[in-house]
C-alpha cells in the first residue's frame, strides 16, 4: 500500500471507533428532525439526488453519502435526499464506487442489447467528429 492509502485506512479505522453502536453492535443513527429533512429536501430541489426523479417529500428516503459503515459522518453535511428504491440501490458504498458500478450494468446492458458494442459506437462518433 501507498503511504496515501495507509493513511486512509488509519483515518477510516479512527471514524469507525467513534461512531456510536448499541450493545448488540449495530450502528446507532441519529433521528432528524422534520426541519431538517424539508431542508434537505429543499437543497435537492425535491428530487432524488442518485436518478433525479422528483419525489414527494414523504417519500424521500436519506442517504448517507459517506456510509456509517466506512467512517462516513452521521451529520447533515454527509446527507443526500433519495428515493427508495435508489438509496436501497446504493447500500453502503462510496460514492465513487457506486457510480462505476451504475456505470459497468449501463454498458453491460447497452451492449447486450444492441448489435454493436457501446464502446465501439463512441468511438466511431469521436473519430467521426474529428474529421
Amino acid at each position: 500500500m501507498t503511504p496515501e492509502e495507509l493513511d486512509e485506512v488509519r483515518k477510516n479505522k479512527l471514524a469507525l471507533s467513534m461512531v456510536k453502536r448499541d450493545k448488540h453492535g449495530k450502528i446507532v443513527r441519529k433521528i432528524y428532525s422534520e426541519d431538517t429533512r424539508k431542508l434537505i429536501y429543499l437543497n435537492a430541489h425535491g428530487k432524488c439526488e442518485l436518478c433525479g426523479r422528483n419525489i414527494l417529500l414523504e417519500d424521500m428516503t436519506i442517504d448517507h453519502i459517506n456510509p456509517l459503515s466506512m467512517g462516513g459522518e452521521d451529520d447533515v453535511e454527509n446527507l443526500a435526499c433519495t428515493c427508495y428504491p435508489c438509496n436501497l440501490f446504493k447500500g453502503n458504498i462510496l460514492p465513487d464506487d457506486f457510480m462505476e458500478r451504475i456505470t459497468e450494468i449501463f454498458m453491460y446492458q447497452t451492449e447486450k442489447k444492441g448489435k454493436i458494442s457501446l464502446k465501439w459506437k463512441i468511438v466511431h462518433r469521436l473519430l467521426s467528429s474529428v474529421r
